[in-house]
């Protein structure tokens, strides 16, 4: 497991052959999507009835 990103970069490089600054993009792009993902779940559940707010409970964010 890695400690740091830069630890992660350094071993996908090594294990792929691609440069760090791809390896950099690729991890960009994949948190950017999975942060959208979530803010759009969390905003769905926000707009929700009452009684699904409720089985949810609360958000917070």
């Amino acid at each position: 497991m890695y400690k740091t990103v830069d630890e992660l970069i350094a071993g996908v490089t090594k294990e792929t052959g691609l440069k760090s600054d791809e390896v950099r993009r690729v991890l960009r792009a994949s948190f950017a999507s999975t942060k959208a993902y979530i803010l759009k779940e969390l905003n769905q559940r926000e707009k929700a009835s009452p009684l699904i707010r409720k089985a949810f409970g609360s958000i917070q964010v």
